[in-house]
Formats: C-alpha cells, sequence, structure tokens
C-alpha cells in the first residue's frame, strides 16, 4: 500500500509518483491475458477546522497508464 496526502499529490510530476510506486515495490507489472485491481481510497483528517466547506466539491482523476514490451519468447 501506498498513500499520500492530495497536497503532495497535485505537486508531484508522474516520474515522480512512479518512482515513489517503485521505491515501495508496487510496480511489478501485469502479465499478458491478467488483469489486477487498483483501489484508491480518500479521507479527510480532523484539523479542528470547519471542514463543511467541502461539501459539494468534486475530485478529477486523470489517469495515464504506460505498458512496456519484455522480450518474449517465440511460439
Amino acid at each position: 500500500m501506498w498513500e499520500t496526502k492530495l497536497s503532495q499529490l497535485k505537486t508531484m510530476k508522474p516520474e515522480d509518483v512512479a518512482t515513489s510506486l517503485e521505491r515501495h515495490n508496487l510496480i511489478d507489472g501485469i502479465k499478458s491475458g491478467e488483469t489486477d485491481y487498483l483501489h484508491v481510497l480518500f479521507s479527510f483528517e480532523d484539523n479542528n477546522q470547519d471542514q463543511n466547506k467541502f461539501q459539494g466539491d468534486s475530485l478529477q482523476l486523470n489517469w495515464t497508464f504506460h505498458a512496456e514490451q519484455t522480450p518474449g519468447v517465440e511460439k
């Protein structure tokens, strides 16, 4: 599991996110014909301030997945 704060993620470049995932051994690839799941959880941390201003807010995530071909076996 890898976690970060939205404030940190907002300032990170995609390369930085990938490096963080690699550092936590969370990138091992998906074999041909297989599937995997990606779960994203959000939680608000109590900061002892009024957070009602966030009601009705939304978050848009844009995902970009890059694939790399590894040397295969001739069939």
